[in-house]
């Protein structure tokens, strides 16, 4: 049955050559639409969870305190704050200093920057002997599964020692949660204004990742100068949430920091992510769907034209003994060749995007999600092509066609 559909394949090479071209593209774009919605959403998941939260978001270049809780002393109603440290530290060897954030562990769960080598901090169990890092581009020879020695300076000038384990290495030129430790920007007021561009060659001093958890464990000092979102109580009225902001306000000035804190509205910070998030999502899903309803319509139509002819043939192999029924099957090894053929140029053109300057232009990956959809357009694909095909073969009569043929 194969050699007989590959044969009747092969007599409709133009038509299959046609759909193999829209189903070479309708990938490509699932693949693109896919793989930039999935990073988008890997950008907004961290905020995702404040969503009909009340409270405040302050960019706290300046304010250098020493907790988290520093900008909400003498607050009430107040439910959650989220911010993260940033500090120094020192290889033992004296081979510079390294710029590190301590994120918390919801941000550790919600966001996993892309990695050159080994895993996230999410992967690993906590330990009392080491602290496990993430590390950037370095000069110092650290990579992953590298076991070091990392120090900080007391306020006596004294360094104190603490043995840390690398689990994974940053990308170059990757976007990390810190606001102040990559390139500059502009504050847009969403989600985006918790990201910049980190570059070891542009900052020239390396990064490390850790846990705050450990980070406070170990007594390494740090400040709080980067993002705060500080959400309040839903039971919160209005004349609170006012108090609570003046206090804010206050807190912000004891830091001398009045005139480079930038305090937003939660709720305003919210809606501008969503719907930042939202316009990423509708600029690439209508040209899925629309290059899909196009591939859809040409398999329909080329379905019905080869089978149209192929149907005396087909009435041949009945009246030999083939179930009439079964010459569907036919058809459905050949959408199958042809499904085959086209992610076969989808691997050729994601290896030629990653060895030329395409993936600078156009973002595409082959990941779990757009694996797993893309085998669901393909069996979408297939059951179609199939379905037409036995519609066909049931009004038709294999006797009746041969009869006419006289």
């Amino acid at each position: 049955m194969v050699s007989l559909a590959i044969s009747a394949y092969i007599r409709h090479t133009k038509r299959n050559c046609f759909i193999i071209l829209q189903l070479t593209v309708l990938f490509i774009v699932l693949l693109v639409t896919v793989t930039t919605i999935c990073e988008e959403y890997r950008w907004y998941r961290p905020v995702a969870d404040w969503n009909g939260k009340k409270g405040f978001v302050v960019e706290a270049s300046g304010c250098h305190g020493d907790t988290k809780d520093s900008l909400t002393k003498g607050m009430d109603k107040v439910d959650s704050v989220m911010s993260f440290g940033y500090g120094n530290v020192v290889s033992s060897k004296n081979e510079g200093y390294s710029n590190f954030l301590a994120y918390p562990d919801s941000l550790i769960n919600d966001f996993k920057p892309e990695l050159e080598s080994g895993d996230w901090l999410d992967k690993k169990e906590s330990s009392d002997d080491e602290i496990e890092i993430v590390v950037s581009k370095n000069p110092y020879g650290w990579k992953t599964g590298s076991h070091i020695n990392l120090g900080y300076y007391d306020e006596n000038g004294e360094i104190h020692s603490f043995k840390a384990m690398v689990c994974g290495v940053l990308k170059e030129g990757i976007s990390v949660i810190g606001s102040n430790i990559g390139s500059s920007q502009l504050y847009r007021t969403d989600y985006r204004d918790l990201y910049s561009t980190y570059s070891y060659q542009q900052s020239e001093y390396a990064l490390v990742l850790m846990r705050e958890n450990q980070a406070i464990k170990n007594h390494i000092p740090m400040t709080y100068n980067q993002k705060y979102i500080i959400a309040v109580q839903d039971d919160t009225t209005e004349k609170e949430l006012l108090q609570i902001e003046n206090t804010l306000r206050k807190n912000i000035a004891g830091y001398g920091a009045s005139d480079v804190c930038v305090l937003s509205p939660l709720e305003r910070f919210m809606k501008n992510s969503n719907h930042e998030f939202q316009q990423t999502v509708m600029m690439y899903l209508p040209v899925f769907i629309c290059v899909l309803c196009i591939t859809i319509i040409s398999v329909i139509n080329v379905c019905t034209l080869n089978l149209s002819e192929d149907m005396r043939e087909n009435a041949v192999f009945s009246v030999l003994g083939l179930p009439w029924g079964k010459n569907s099957l036919f058809s459905l090894i050949q959408i199958i060749i042809t499904n085959v053929i086209s992610l076969m140029f989808v691997m050729m053109f994601l290896i030629l995007a990653e060895r030329t300057k395409i993936s600078e232009y156009v973002y595409i990956q082959l990941d779990f999600w757009s694996t797993v959809l893309l085998i669901l357009v393909v069996v979408c694909v297939c059951l179609v092509y199939y379905f037409v095909a036995s519609r066909m073969l049931k009004k038709k009569n294999p006797v009746e066609l041969l009869k006419s043929d006289l």
